[in-house]
């Protein structure tokens, strides 16, 4: 009896190209970019830093890049939840 639980569907995974990890869709729209959720991010982040830079004071901004540091994006280890928090809490900010 063939094992059933096992097969994946081709096409499900791919390879991020900022940091090479295999991965799959999350529901952030990152297969779109070809990135996992982490570098994803990470490149939200940055967009939010270049168009609501005034938004963020120097020390807001300087603590909001060593906490994304400290996640360690675009690396295969990366941890996408504290980046994924990251993120939520620079938006609230950026379009209050």
């Amino acid at each position: 009896m063939t094992n059933r639980f096992t097969r994946t569907r081709a096409g499900s995974t791919y390879v991020c190209e900022s940091c090479g990890k295999r991965t799959r869709e999350t529901g952030h729209d990152e297969s779109a970019a070809s990135l996992c959720a982490a570098c994803y991010l990470d490149a939200q982040i940055e967009i939010l830093f270049a168009d609501y830079g005034d938004a963020f004071t120097k020390d807001q901004e300087a603590a909001f890049r060593a906490r994304l540091n400290a996640a360690k994006p675009c690396t295969p280890d990366a941890d996408t939840k504290a980046i994924e928090a990251l993120y939520a809490e620079m938006e609230a900010i950026a379009h209050a």
